[in-house]
């Protein structure tokens, strides 16, 4: 028996190569799977329990560099530790922030003796988790929703609750510094009604204003949907009635991408059944319309019923616009190849897919033929294991593409001489001009220019690599331009077709 409860890829070990880290549940244990890439096309599982120190009912996992030191630390929800018991509060999980020492090893600093972090107050249960700069300042917050907060009190012995009331609410945490985080969702302006619940919640800058955003996905019928938008690091203002048509109830699973090349990231919404699916079009004024049914997605009869579980936009065939992957629980998966002019059409049997029942899912290029593949976690009505699919579009096309790699550090200054705290720039927007004018305009479909975002912890059950990865069709050649999370833009030209490029933020 096993259930995948989220998929994060990222090199760990920073050896050049992407490795995944699986959350499971199996019959006979609970826990992460850590796999690193031997390189080779196989994985090896290197996690190592120490004394089962922590029982995972429901394990997901994010990574990012909370402290700024250049390697990828973990934030894990979803797991209890055996050394604090919580008799009244049966379904409560704690808050872990694991610290990465650059080799790969792993030390939970939350509660450590004399490093107690503010996060060592909060329970937390499965959720929704992102990742995300909130205002600017070179420091990565993060937020969780649908979780059972309260705040405790720890002593050597047990845990004692300060309060009786059982909370549903969202939790903003900001980084200070890396020190500590500060739990600030009430200074944001966000309530138990704007971030109550969400199953799925990711980040994104949906008018380039250089603030992340989010939408809160929610799947309890009791609650509604949010579009909350950051005014200015400051404050997040619930936008909901910008969606020209209600976000569905019970939505599961969220998606952002620029899929008609217009500048502005689009929003797609996976829902408990195909009916309710929505795909939001950026007007590029701050509002959005729904535009599924002309756009020709649509899921089949047969899945009708089913619950959309993961939503994935990337550039399955490299041909420079993206396509959208909607895995649902009911052994059903659905590929939508992007005609280029703003409509979908679905991929037929050629595309492989197994039909999974699908969990978690996200996409890295773990073996390095310069297309994005797909691991996706199962277990809903059929607990087996994991599905790895490789992309051989490449075969079939033979199209080229770019791997940008926007990096910064704790002084927004990846140029200095010091590059071991260098970082990716979660949050960095990055233009693909491949038309050679120099102008990154995204104003028509022929222009072929690209927005793409890159984001990490993308919500509640997966994560993909932390690489902005652009097809370019038959183009040998593009110009980028990347917009920092500080707000400092640097450009490269004639950057050359079929190689991992880093860029580097540069301080003012």
């Amino acid at each position: 028996q096993w259930y995948t409860h989220s998929v994060a890829w990222t090199d760990f070990d920073k050896d050049g190569l992407v490795d995944v880290l699986l959350g499971m549940s199996k019959t006979e244990w609970s826990g992460p799977s850590l796999m690193r890439n031997n390189g080779d096309g196989t994985f090896e599982d290197v996690y190592e329990q120490a004394d089962d120190d922590y029982t995972c009912s429901s394990p997901v996992y994010h990574f990012f560099d909370y402290d700024n030191d250049g390697d990828q630390d973990l934030l894990v929800t979803g797991c209890r530790s055996n050394q604090t018991i919580d008799s009244e509060y049966g379904r409560a999980a704690e808050i872990f922030l694991l610290q990465n020492d650059g080799l790969g090893n792993f030390t939970e600093m939350t509660c450590a003796a004399g490093a107690e972090m503010s996060l060592c107050d909060y329970f937390f249960a499965f959720g929704a988790g992102a990742v995300a700069d909130l205002d600017g300042d070179n420091w990565l917050d993060f937020a969780l929703s649908a979780g059972t907060p309260f705040e405790t009190y720890y002593t050597d012995e047990s845990m004692v609750t300060m309060t009786q009331e059982y909370f549903i609410y969202g939790l903003f945490f900001h980084n200070q510094t890396g020190d500590d985080f500060d739990q600030i969702a009430s200074e944001l302006g966000v309530d138990t009604v704007d971030f109550n619940g969400g199953w799925d919640a990711p980040f994104a800058d949906y008018d380039n204003d250089g603030y992340p955003d989010v939408f809160t996905c929610e799947y309890r019928e009791s609650f509604e949907s949010r579009l909350l938008h950051n005014l200015d690091g400051t404050h997040l203002s619930n936008r909901t009635q910008d969606l020209t048509t209600s976000p569905a109830m019970l939505c599961y699973t969220v998606g952002w991408g620029d899929y008609n090349g217009d500048g502005f990231l689009d929003l797609f919404v996976g829902s408990l059944n195909a009916a309710d699916d929505r795909l939001y079009r950026n007007r590029g004024d701050g509002t959005f319309e729904e535009v599924k049914t002309q756009t020709g997605i649509n899921r089949s009869s047969g899945s009708s019923s089913a619950a959309a579980y993961c939503t994935l936009w990337f550039d399955f065939d490299n041909d420079g616009d993206l396509d959208l992957f909607e895995a649902t629980t009911t052994g059903n998966d659905f590929l939508y190849i992007n005609r280029g002019d703003g409509t979908f059409e679905t991929a037929g049997t050629y595309s492989g897919l197994p039909g999974s029942y699908a969990t978690a899912c996200a996409a890295g290029d773990y073996d390095g033929d310069g297309d994005l593949d797909i691991m996706i976690g199962q277990g809903n009505n059929n607990p087996n294991p994991p599905y790895l699919l490789r992309n051989r579009a490449m075969d079939l096309t033979g199209n080229h593409y770019l791997r940008i790699v926007p990096l910064t550090d704790r002084n927004g200054d990846a140029t200095d001489l010091n590059t071991t705290d260098d970082r990716p720039a979660v949050g960095a927007i990055v233009w693909v001009d491949l038309d050679g004018d120099g102008d990154f305009a995204t104003t028509t479909l022929a222009t072929h220019d690209r927005l793409h975002m890159q984001q990490l912890g993308l919500g509640h059950p997966y994560q993909n690599e932390p690489v902005v990865h652009v097809g370019l069709g038959s183009a040998l050649q593009a110009d980028v331009k990347v917009r920092f999370p500080d707000g400092s833009v640097v450009i490269v030209e004639n950057v050359t077709a079929d190689q991992t490029l880093e860029i580097a933020d540069i301080l003012d």
